[in-house]
């Protein structure tokens, strides 16, 4: 697969927003978000993998405002589209798991077109030690990042991760081949509406007038594709040393927090936790508990920096 950035393209352009926002095309189709940090001497820098049918941009005013919280916290923040979803190209809500793990790494290790932006901004000094957070979908994407490569990786934060379970050929053979043959095909009864997100109705709400959000559900590539991550993430537990903290609902009916558990125990890190928040639901930023969330989160952050 060509490099997402082998061709740097100078169509990079800042928002007018408060907070300093670089939107910039990749020759590949996709899209990157940059938010430098306003704090003369940054701590770091965040690269933020989204979930499913969701997109970056959304992490800025839900999900607890996590990406200024970061930056007030002297964090950069980069953050990729997923294909299909957000300003990337591509069939809305068909992402190959194991092409956006490659192409995370890929953006991770080639570090132009982000210093570009940094150096536009202003920013100097470099970016810093990497941090990786992912949610969901994304939280998959990072995961299977880490055991591809985790060259550089100072941490890893996943929440509410989806680590399907092992599926059995019976099943997977024929999911294959659908996969193949019409890869937008939805699987029956998986991952469509924005029900079991949140346990705040007004959160629930807001998320059905969302435009951005993709209301369809989760196709056959990205389903098959996911599980061959998933097994990858398994095969290689063992080469995981990076730091990680891991935050799960127990309630959470999208991912199961068995995954997560299976994670924390597997990994080969000396430094992991995982912190279950008990009835919580998919989306825990935007749950009842998001101040405790966003919290643990911080704090590990400044423990680990």
């Amino acid at each position: 697969m060509a490099s997402p950035i082998s061709t740097l393209s100078s169509e990079a352009t800042a928002s007018s927003s408060v907070l300093t926002h670089y939107t910039i095309p990749l020759p590949s189709g996709l899209t990157i978000h940059i938010w430098p940090t306003p704090h003369s001497q940054p701590r770091g820098t965040i690269i933020l993998q989204h979930g499913f049918g969701e997109y970056a941009e959304r992490y800025v005013t839900w999900h607890h405002a996590l990406v200024p919280a970061l930056l007030d916290h002297g964090f950069h923040v980069e953050a990729l589209d997923l294909r299909g979803h957000g300003k990337s190209g591509g069939e809305r809500g068909v992402v190959d798991v194991e092409e956006a793990v490659a192409e995370a790494v890929q953006l991770r290790l080639q570090r132009e077109v982000a210093e570009e932006a940094y150096r536009g901004a202003g920013v100097t000094g470099g970016t810093g030690k990497i941090f990786l957070m992912g949610h969901s979908l994304g939280g998959l994407v990072t995961a299977g990042s880490v055991v591809a490569d985790s060259a550089g990786v100072t941490g890893v934060v996943l929440l509410s991760p989806v680590i399907p379970g092992p599926i059995s050929w019976f099943v997977g053979m024929p999911a294959d081949i659908v996969a193949r043959v019409v890869p937008g095909w939805t699987v029956p009864g998986l991952g469509s509406g924005e029900g079991g997100m949140t346990r705040d109705e007004g959160k629930r709400k807001g998320m059905e007038g969302d435009g951005g959000i993709v209301k369809k559900g989760v196709s056959f590539l990205t389903a098959t594709s996911g599980g061959r991550v998933a097994e990858r993430v398994r095969a290689g537990m063992d080469g995981w040393r990076a730091p990680t903290l891991v935050l799960h609902g127990t309630a959470d009916k999208w991912a199961d927090v068995a995954g997560s558990r299976g994670l924390v125990e597997g990994i080969g890190s000396v430094d992991k936790e995982l912190v279950e928040m008990e009835g919580g639901w998919h989306e825990l930023l935007n749950d009842m508990d998001r101040d405790e969330v966003l919290t643990q989160i911080l704090k590990w952050l400044d423990e680990h920096v």
